[in-house]
This record gives structure tokens, sequence and C-alpha cells, in this order.
């Protein structure tokens, strides 16, 4: 069987047998005859431990860089983090800074977004808040994370909250992404301590699924949970919300939870 009929495989057996795991082997072979999508998904598995497989950073970040190698920007993407953050591999910044290049230039907007906070603080480069802008633009064009970052750079008044009706909320479009921020953005004396936090945050969604804005609703109580969940905010990406048959702009108070697993 070739690499795309493998695919072909993987693909109908996930709408066929939703309702089971997926079988990791068949993503095995798909990524060794070149479906670099499988790959990604392996390393994400592989990372955290989905569907019984033992989690194992080394594996994750050889499956992300078959998928980065293959052109599958989530891949660069999942594996800048790693160099980032030191899990799995040893700490390299400038490893991690062209990785999140690379994942920004192929579309990526995660990299895109994360790039622009590295030059808004100063981390790993030196701080350019002309760059980041940029930056957060780019990312804000290309799917609507960063937009919220745009207002507070360029110093516009902040929108006002108010409540609008629907009968169908927003949904998250890439749960997965979110999850894995989850995991990047715990603090880590938070994480080692067994602390966990929830904060509430506010996204303006405008009736294409466009984040517009992002800002606390309740705080946890910590501010480097507040401060991580601003961060993980930033990853998400929605279906608009409804009200009958037409697409219209809310905004939407979503818990982001913190817990050792």
């Amino acid at each position: 069987m070739n690499g795309k009929s493998l695919v072909t495989v993987v693909l109908l057996g996930l709408g066929a047998c939703s309702s089971e795991d997926p079988d990791p082997e068949l993503y095995r072979q798909a990524c060794d005859a070149g479906a670099a999508a499988s790959c990604y998904t392996l390393g994400f598995w592989h990372e955290t431990g989905l569907f019984g497989i033992t989690k194992d950073l080394a594996r994750a970040r050889g499956f992300y860089e078959q998928a980065c190698d293959g052109g599958e920007m989530p891949g660069c993407y999942a594996l800048a983090t790693m160099y980032e953050t030191g899990e799995g591999v040893a700490q390299d910044l400038a490893r991690a800074l062209s990785l999140y290049q690379e994942a920004c230039d192929g579309g990526e907007m995660p990299g895109c977004y994360t790039l622009a906070t590295m030059y808004e603080t100063g981390e790993a480069v030196p701080q350019d808040l002309a760059r980041a802008l940029g930056l957060y633009q780019r990312a804000c064009d290309g799917g609507g994370m960063g937009c919220s970052k745009l207002d507070m750079l360029d110093e516009v008044p902040e929108r006002e909250v108010y409540r609008t009706p629907y009968t169908a909320a927003p949904y998250i479009l890439n749960p997965w992404e979110v999850l894995r921020a989850k995991e990047r953005e715990y603090p880590q004396h938070l994480r080692q301590a067994g602390a966990t936090g929830t904060v509430a945050v506010y996204f303006f969604i405008d009736e294409t699924g466009t984040v517009q804005d992002i800002r606390i609703d309740h705080g946890s109580g910590d501010a480097a949970f507040d401060a991580a969940a601003l961060r993980v905010a930033g990853v998400h990406r929605f279906g608009a919300a409804m009200y009958g048959l037409t697409r219209v702009p809310v905004w939407w108070s979503l818990p982001i939870t913190f817990e050792v697993r």
C-alpha cells in the first residue's frame, strides 16, 4: 500500500470509527510512507499520552521532526515549543526561534503569534515592538490570533463588554492545539508544586469566528496562572455563534484550567 492509500485509509477509518480509539499503528504506517500529518498526530499522542500511548517526549520529538521535514507546519511549531521549553530536548532558544519563524512563514499562525510575544517581551531576541506589531498583524490577518494585542500595542480604547443573544454558542476549532498550549504554558513552579488554577477568559468573537479581543473575566488569584491563561487564549480558533441561521458577534467567557495530570 502506498503512502497516499494509507492516508486515505486513515481518514476513512476516523470517519467510520469515531466512537473508537484510533489505531496508532495505522498512523505509524502512514507516517513512514510520508504522510506528514500522521507524523504530527503521532507526535502529539506521544507528547500527551493519549489513547493509552506511553508518554515519551523523545519519540514525540522524532515524529514532530518528521512532520516538520515533510512540510506539516504544526509539527514545526510543536518542535519549536520543545526547544523553547527544554522538554524532551536540550533547550535551544535559537533553534526554537528558527522553527517558529518557519512555522509562521508556512502559514501556522500560532508560530507568528509566539514570535510576536518573544519580540514584544524581549525573550531570546532583542525587544522590537515594531516587529512584534507586524507579527501580531500577520497572526490576526491569518485567523484572528493577536487581534487583541494590536489594540493594546496601538493603545486603542478597550471594546465594551456587552451581551448578545445567541441560540448556538461559539465552538473551538482547534482543541488539540489548545491542549498543547495549556501543557506548554503551565507555569513550571506551580506545576512542580502541584498547584491548580482556573482563569475565566473573555473572548470577543465576531460573526466570522475571528477573535477580536481577549481579556480576563475572573482571575485565578495567581498572576502567573492569569498570564499563562492569556497566552493559551491567544491560540484558540472558533466557529462563530449563531442566532437562528445568522452568525452573530458575541462576548464569550471560557474557563482555562491548569491541573496536574
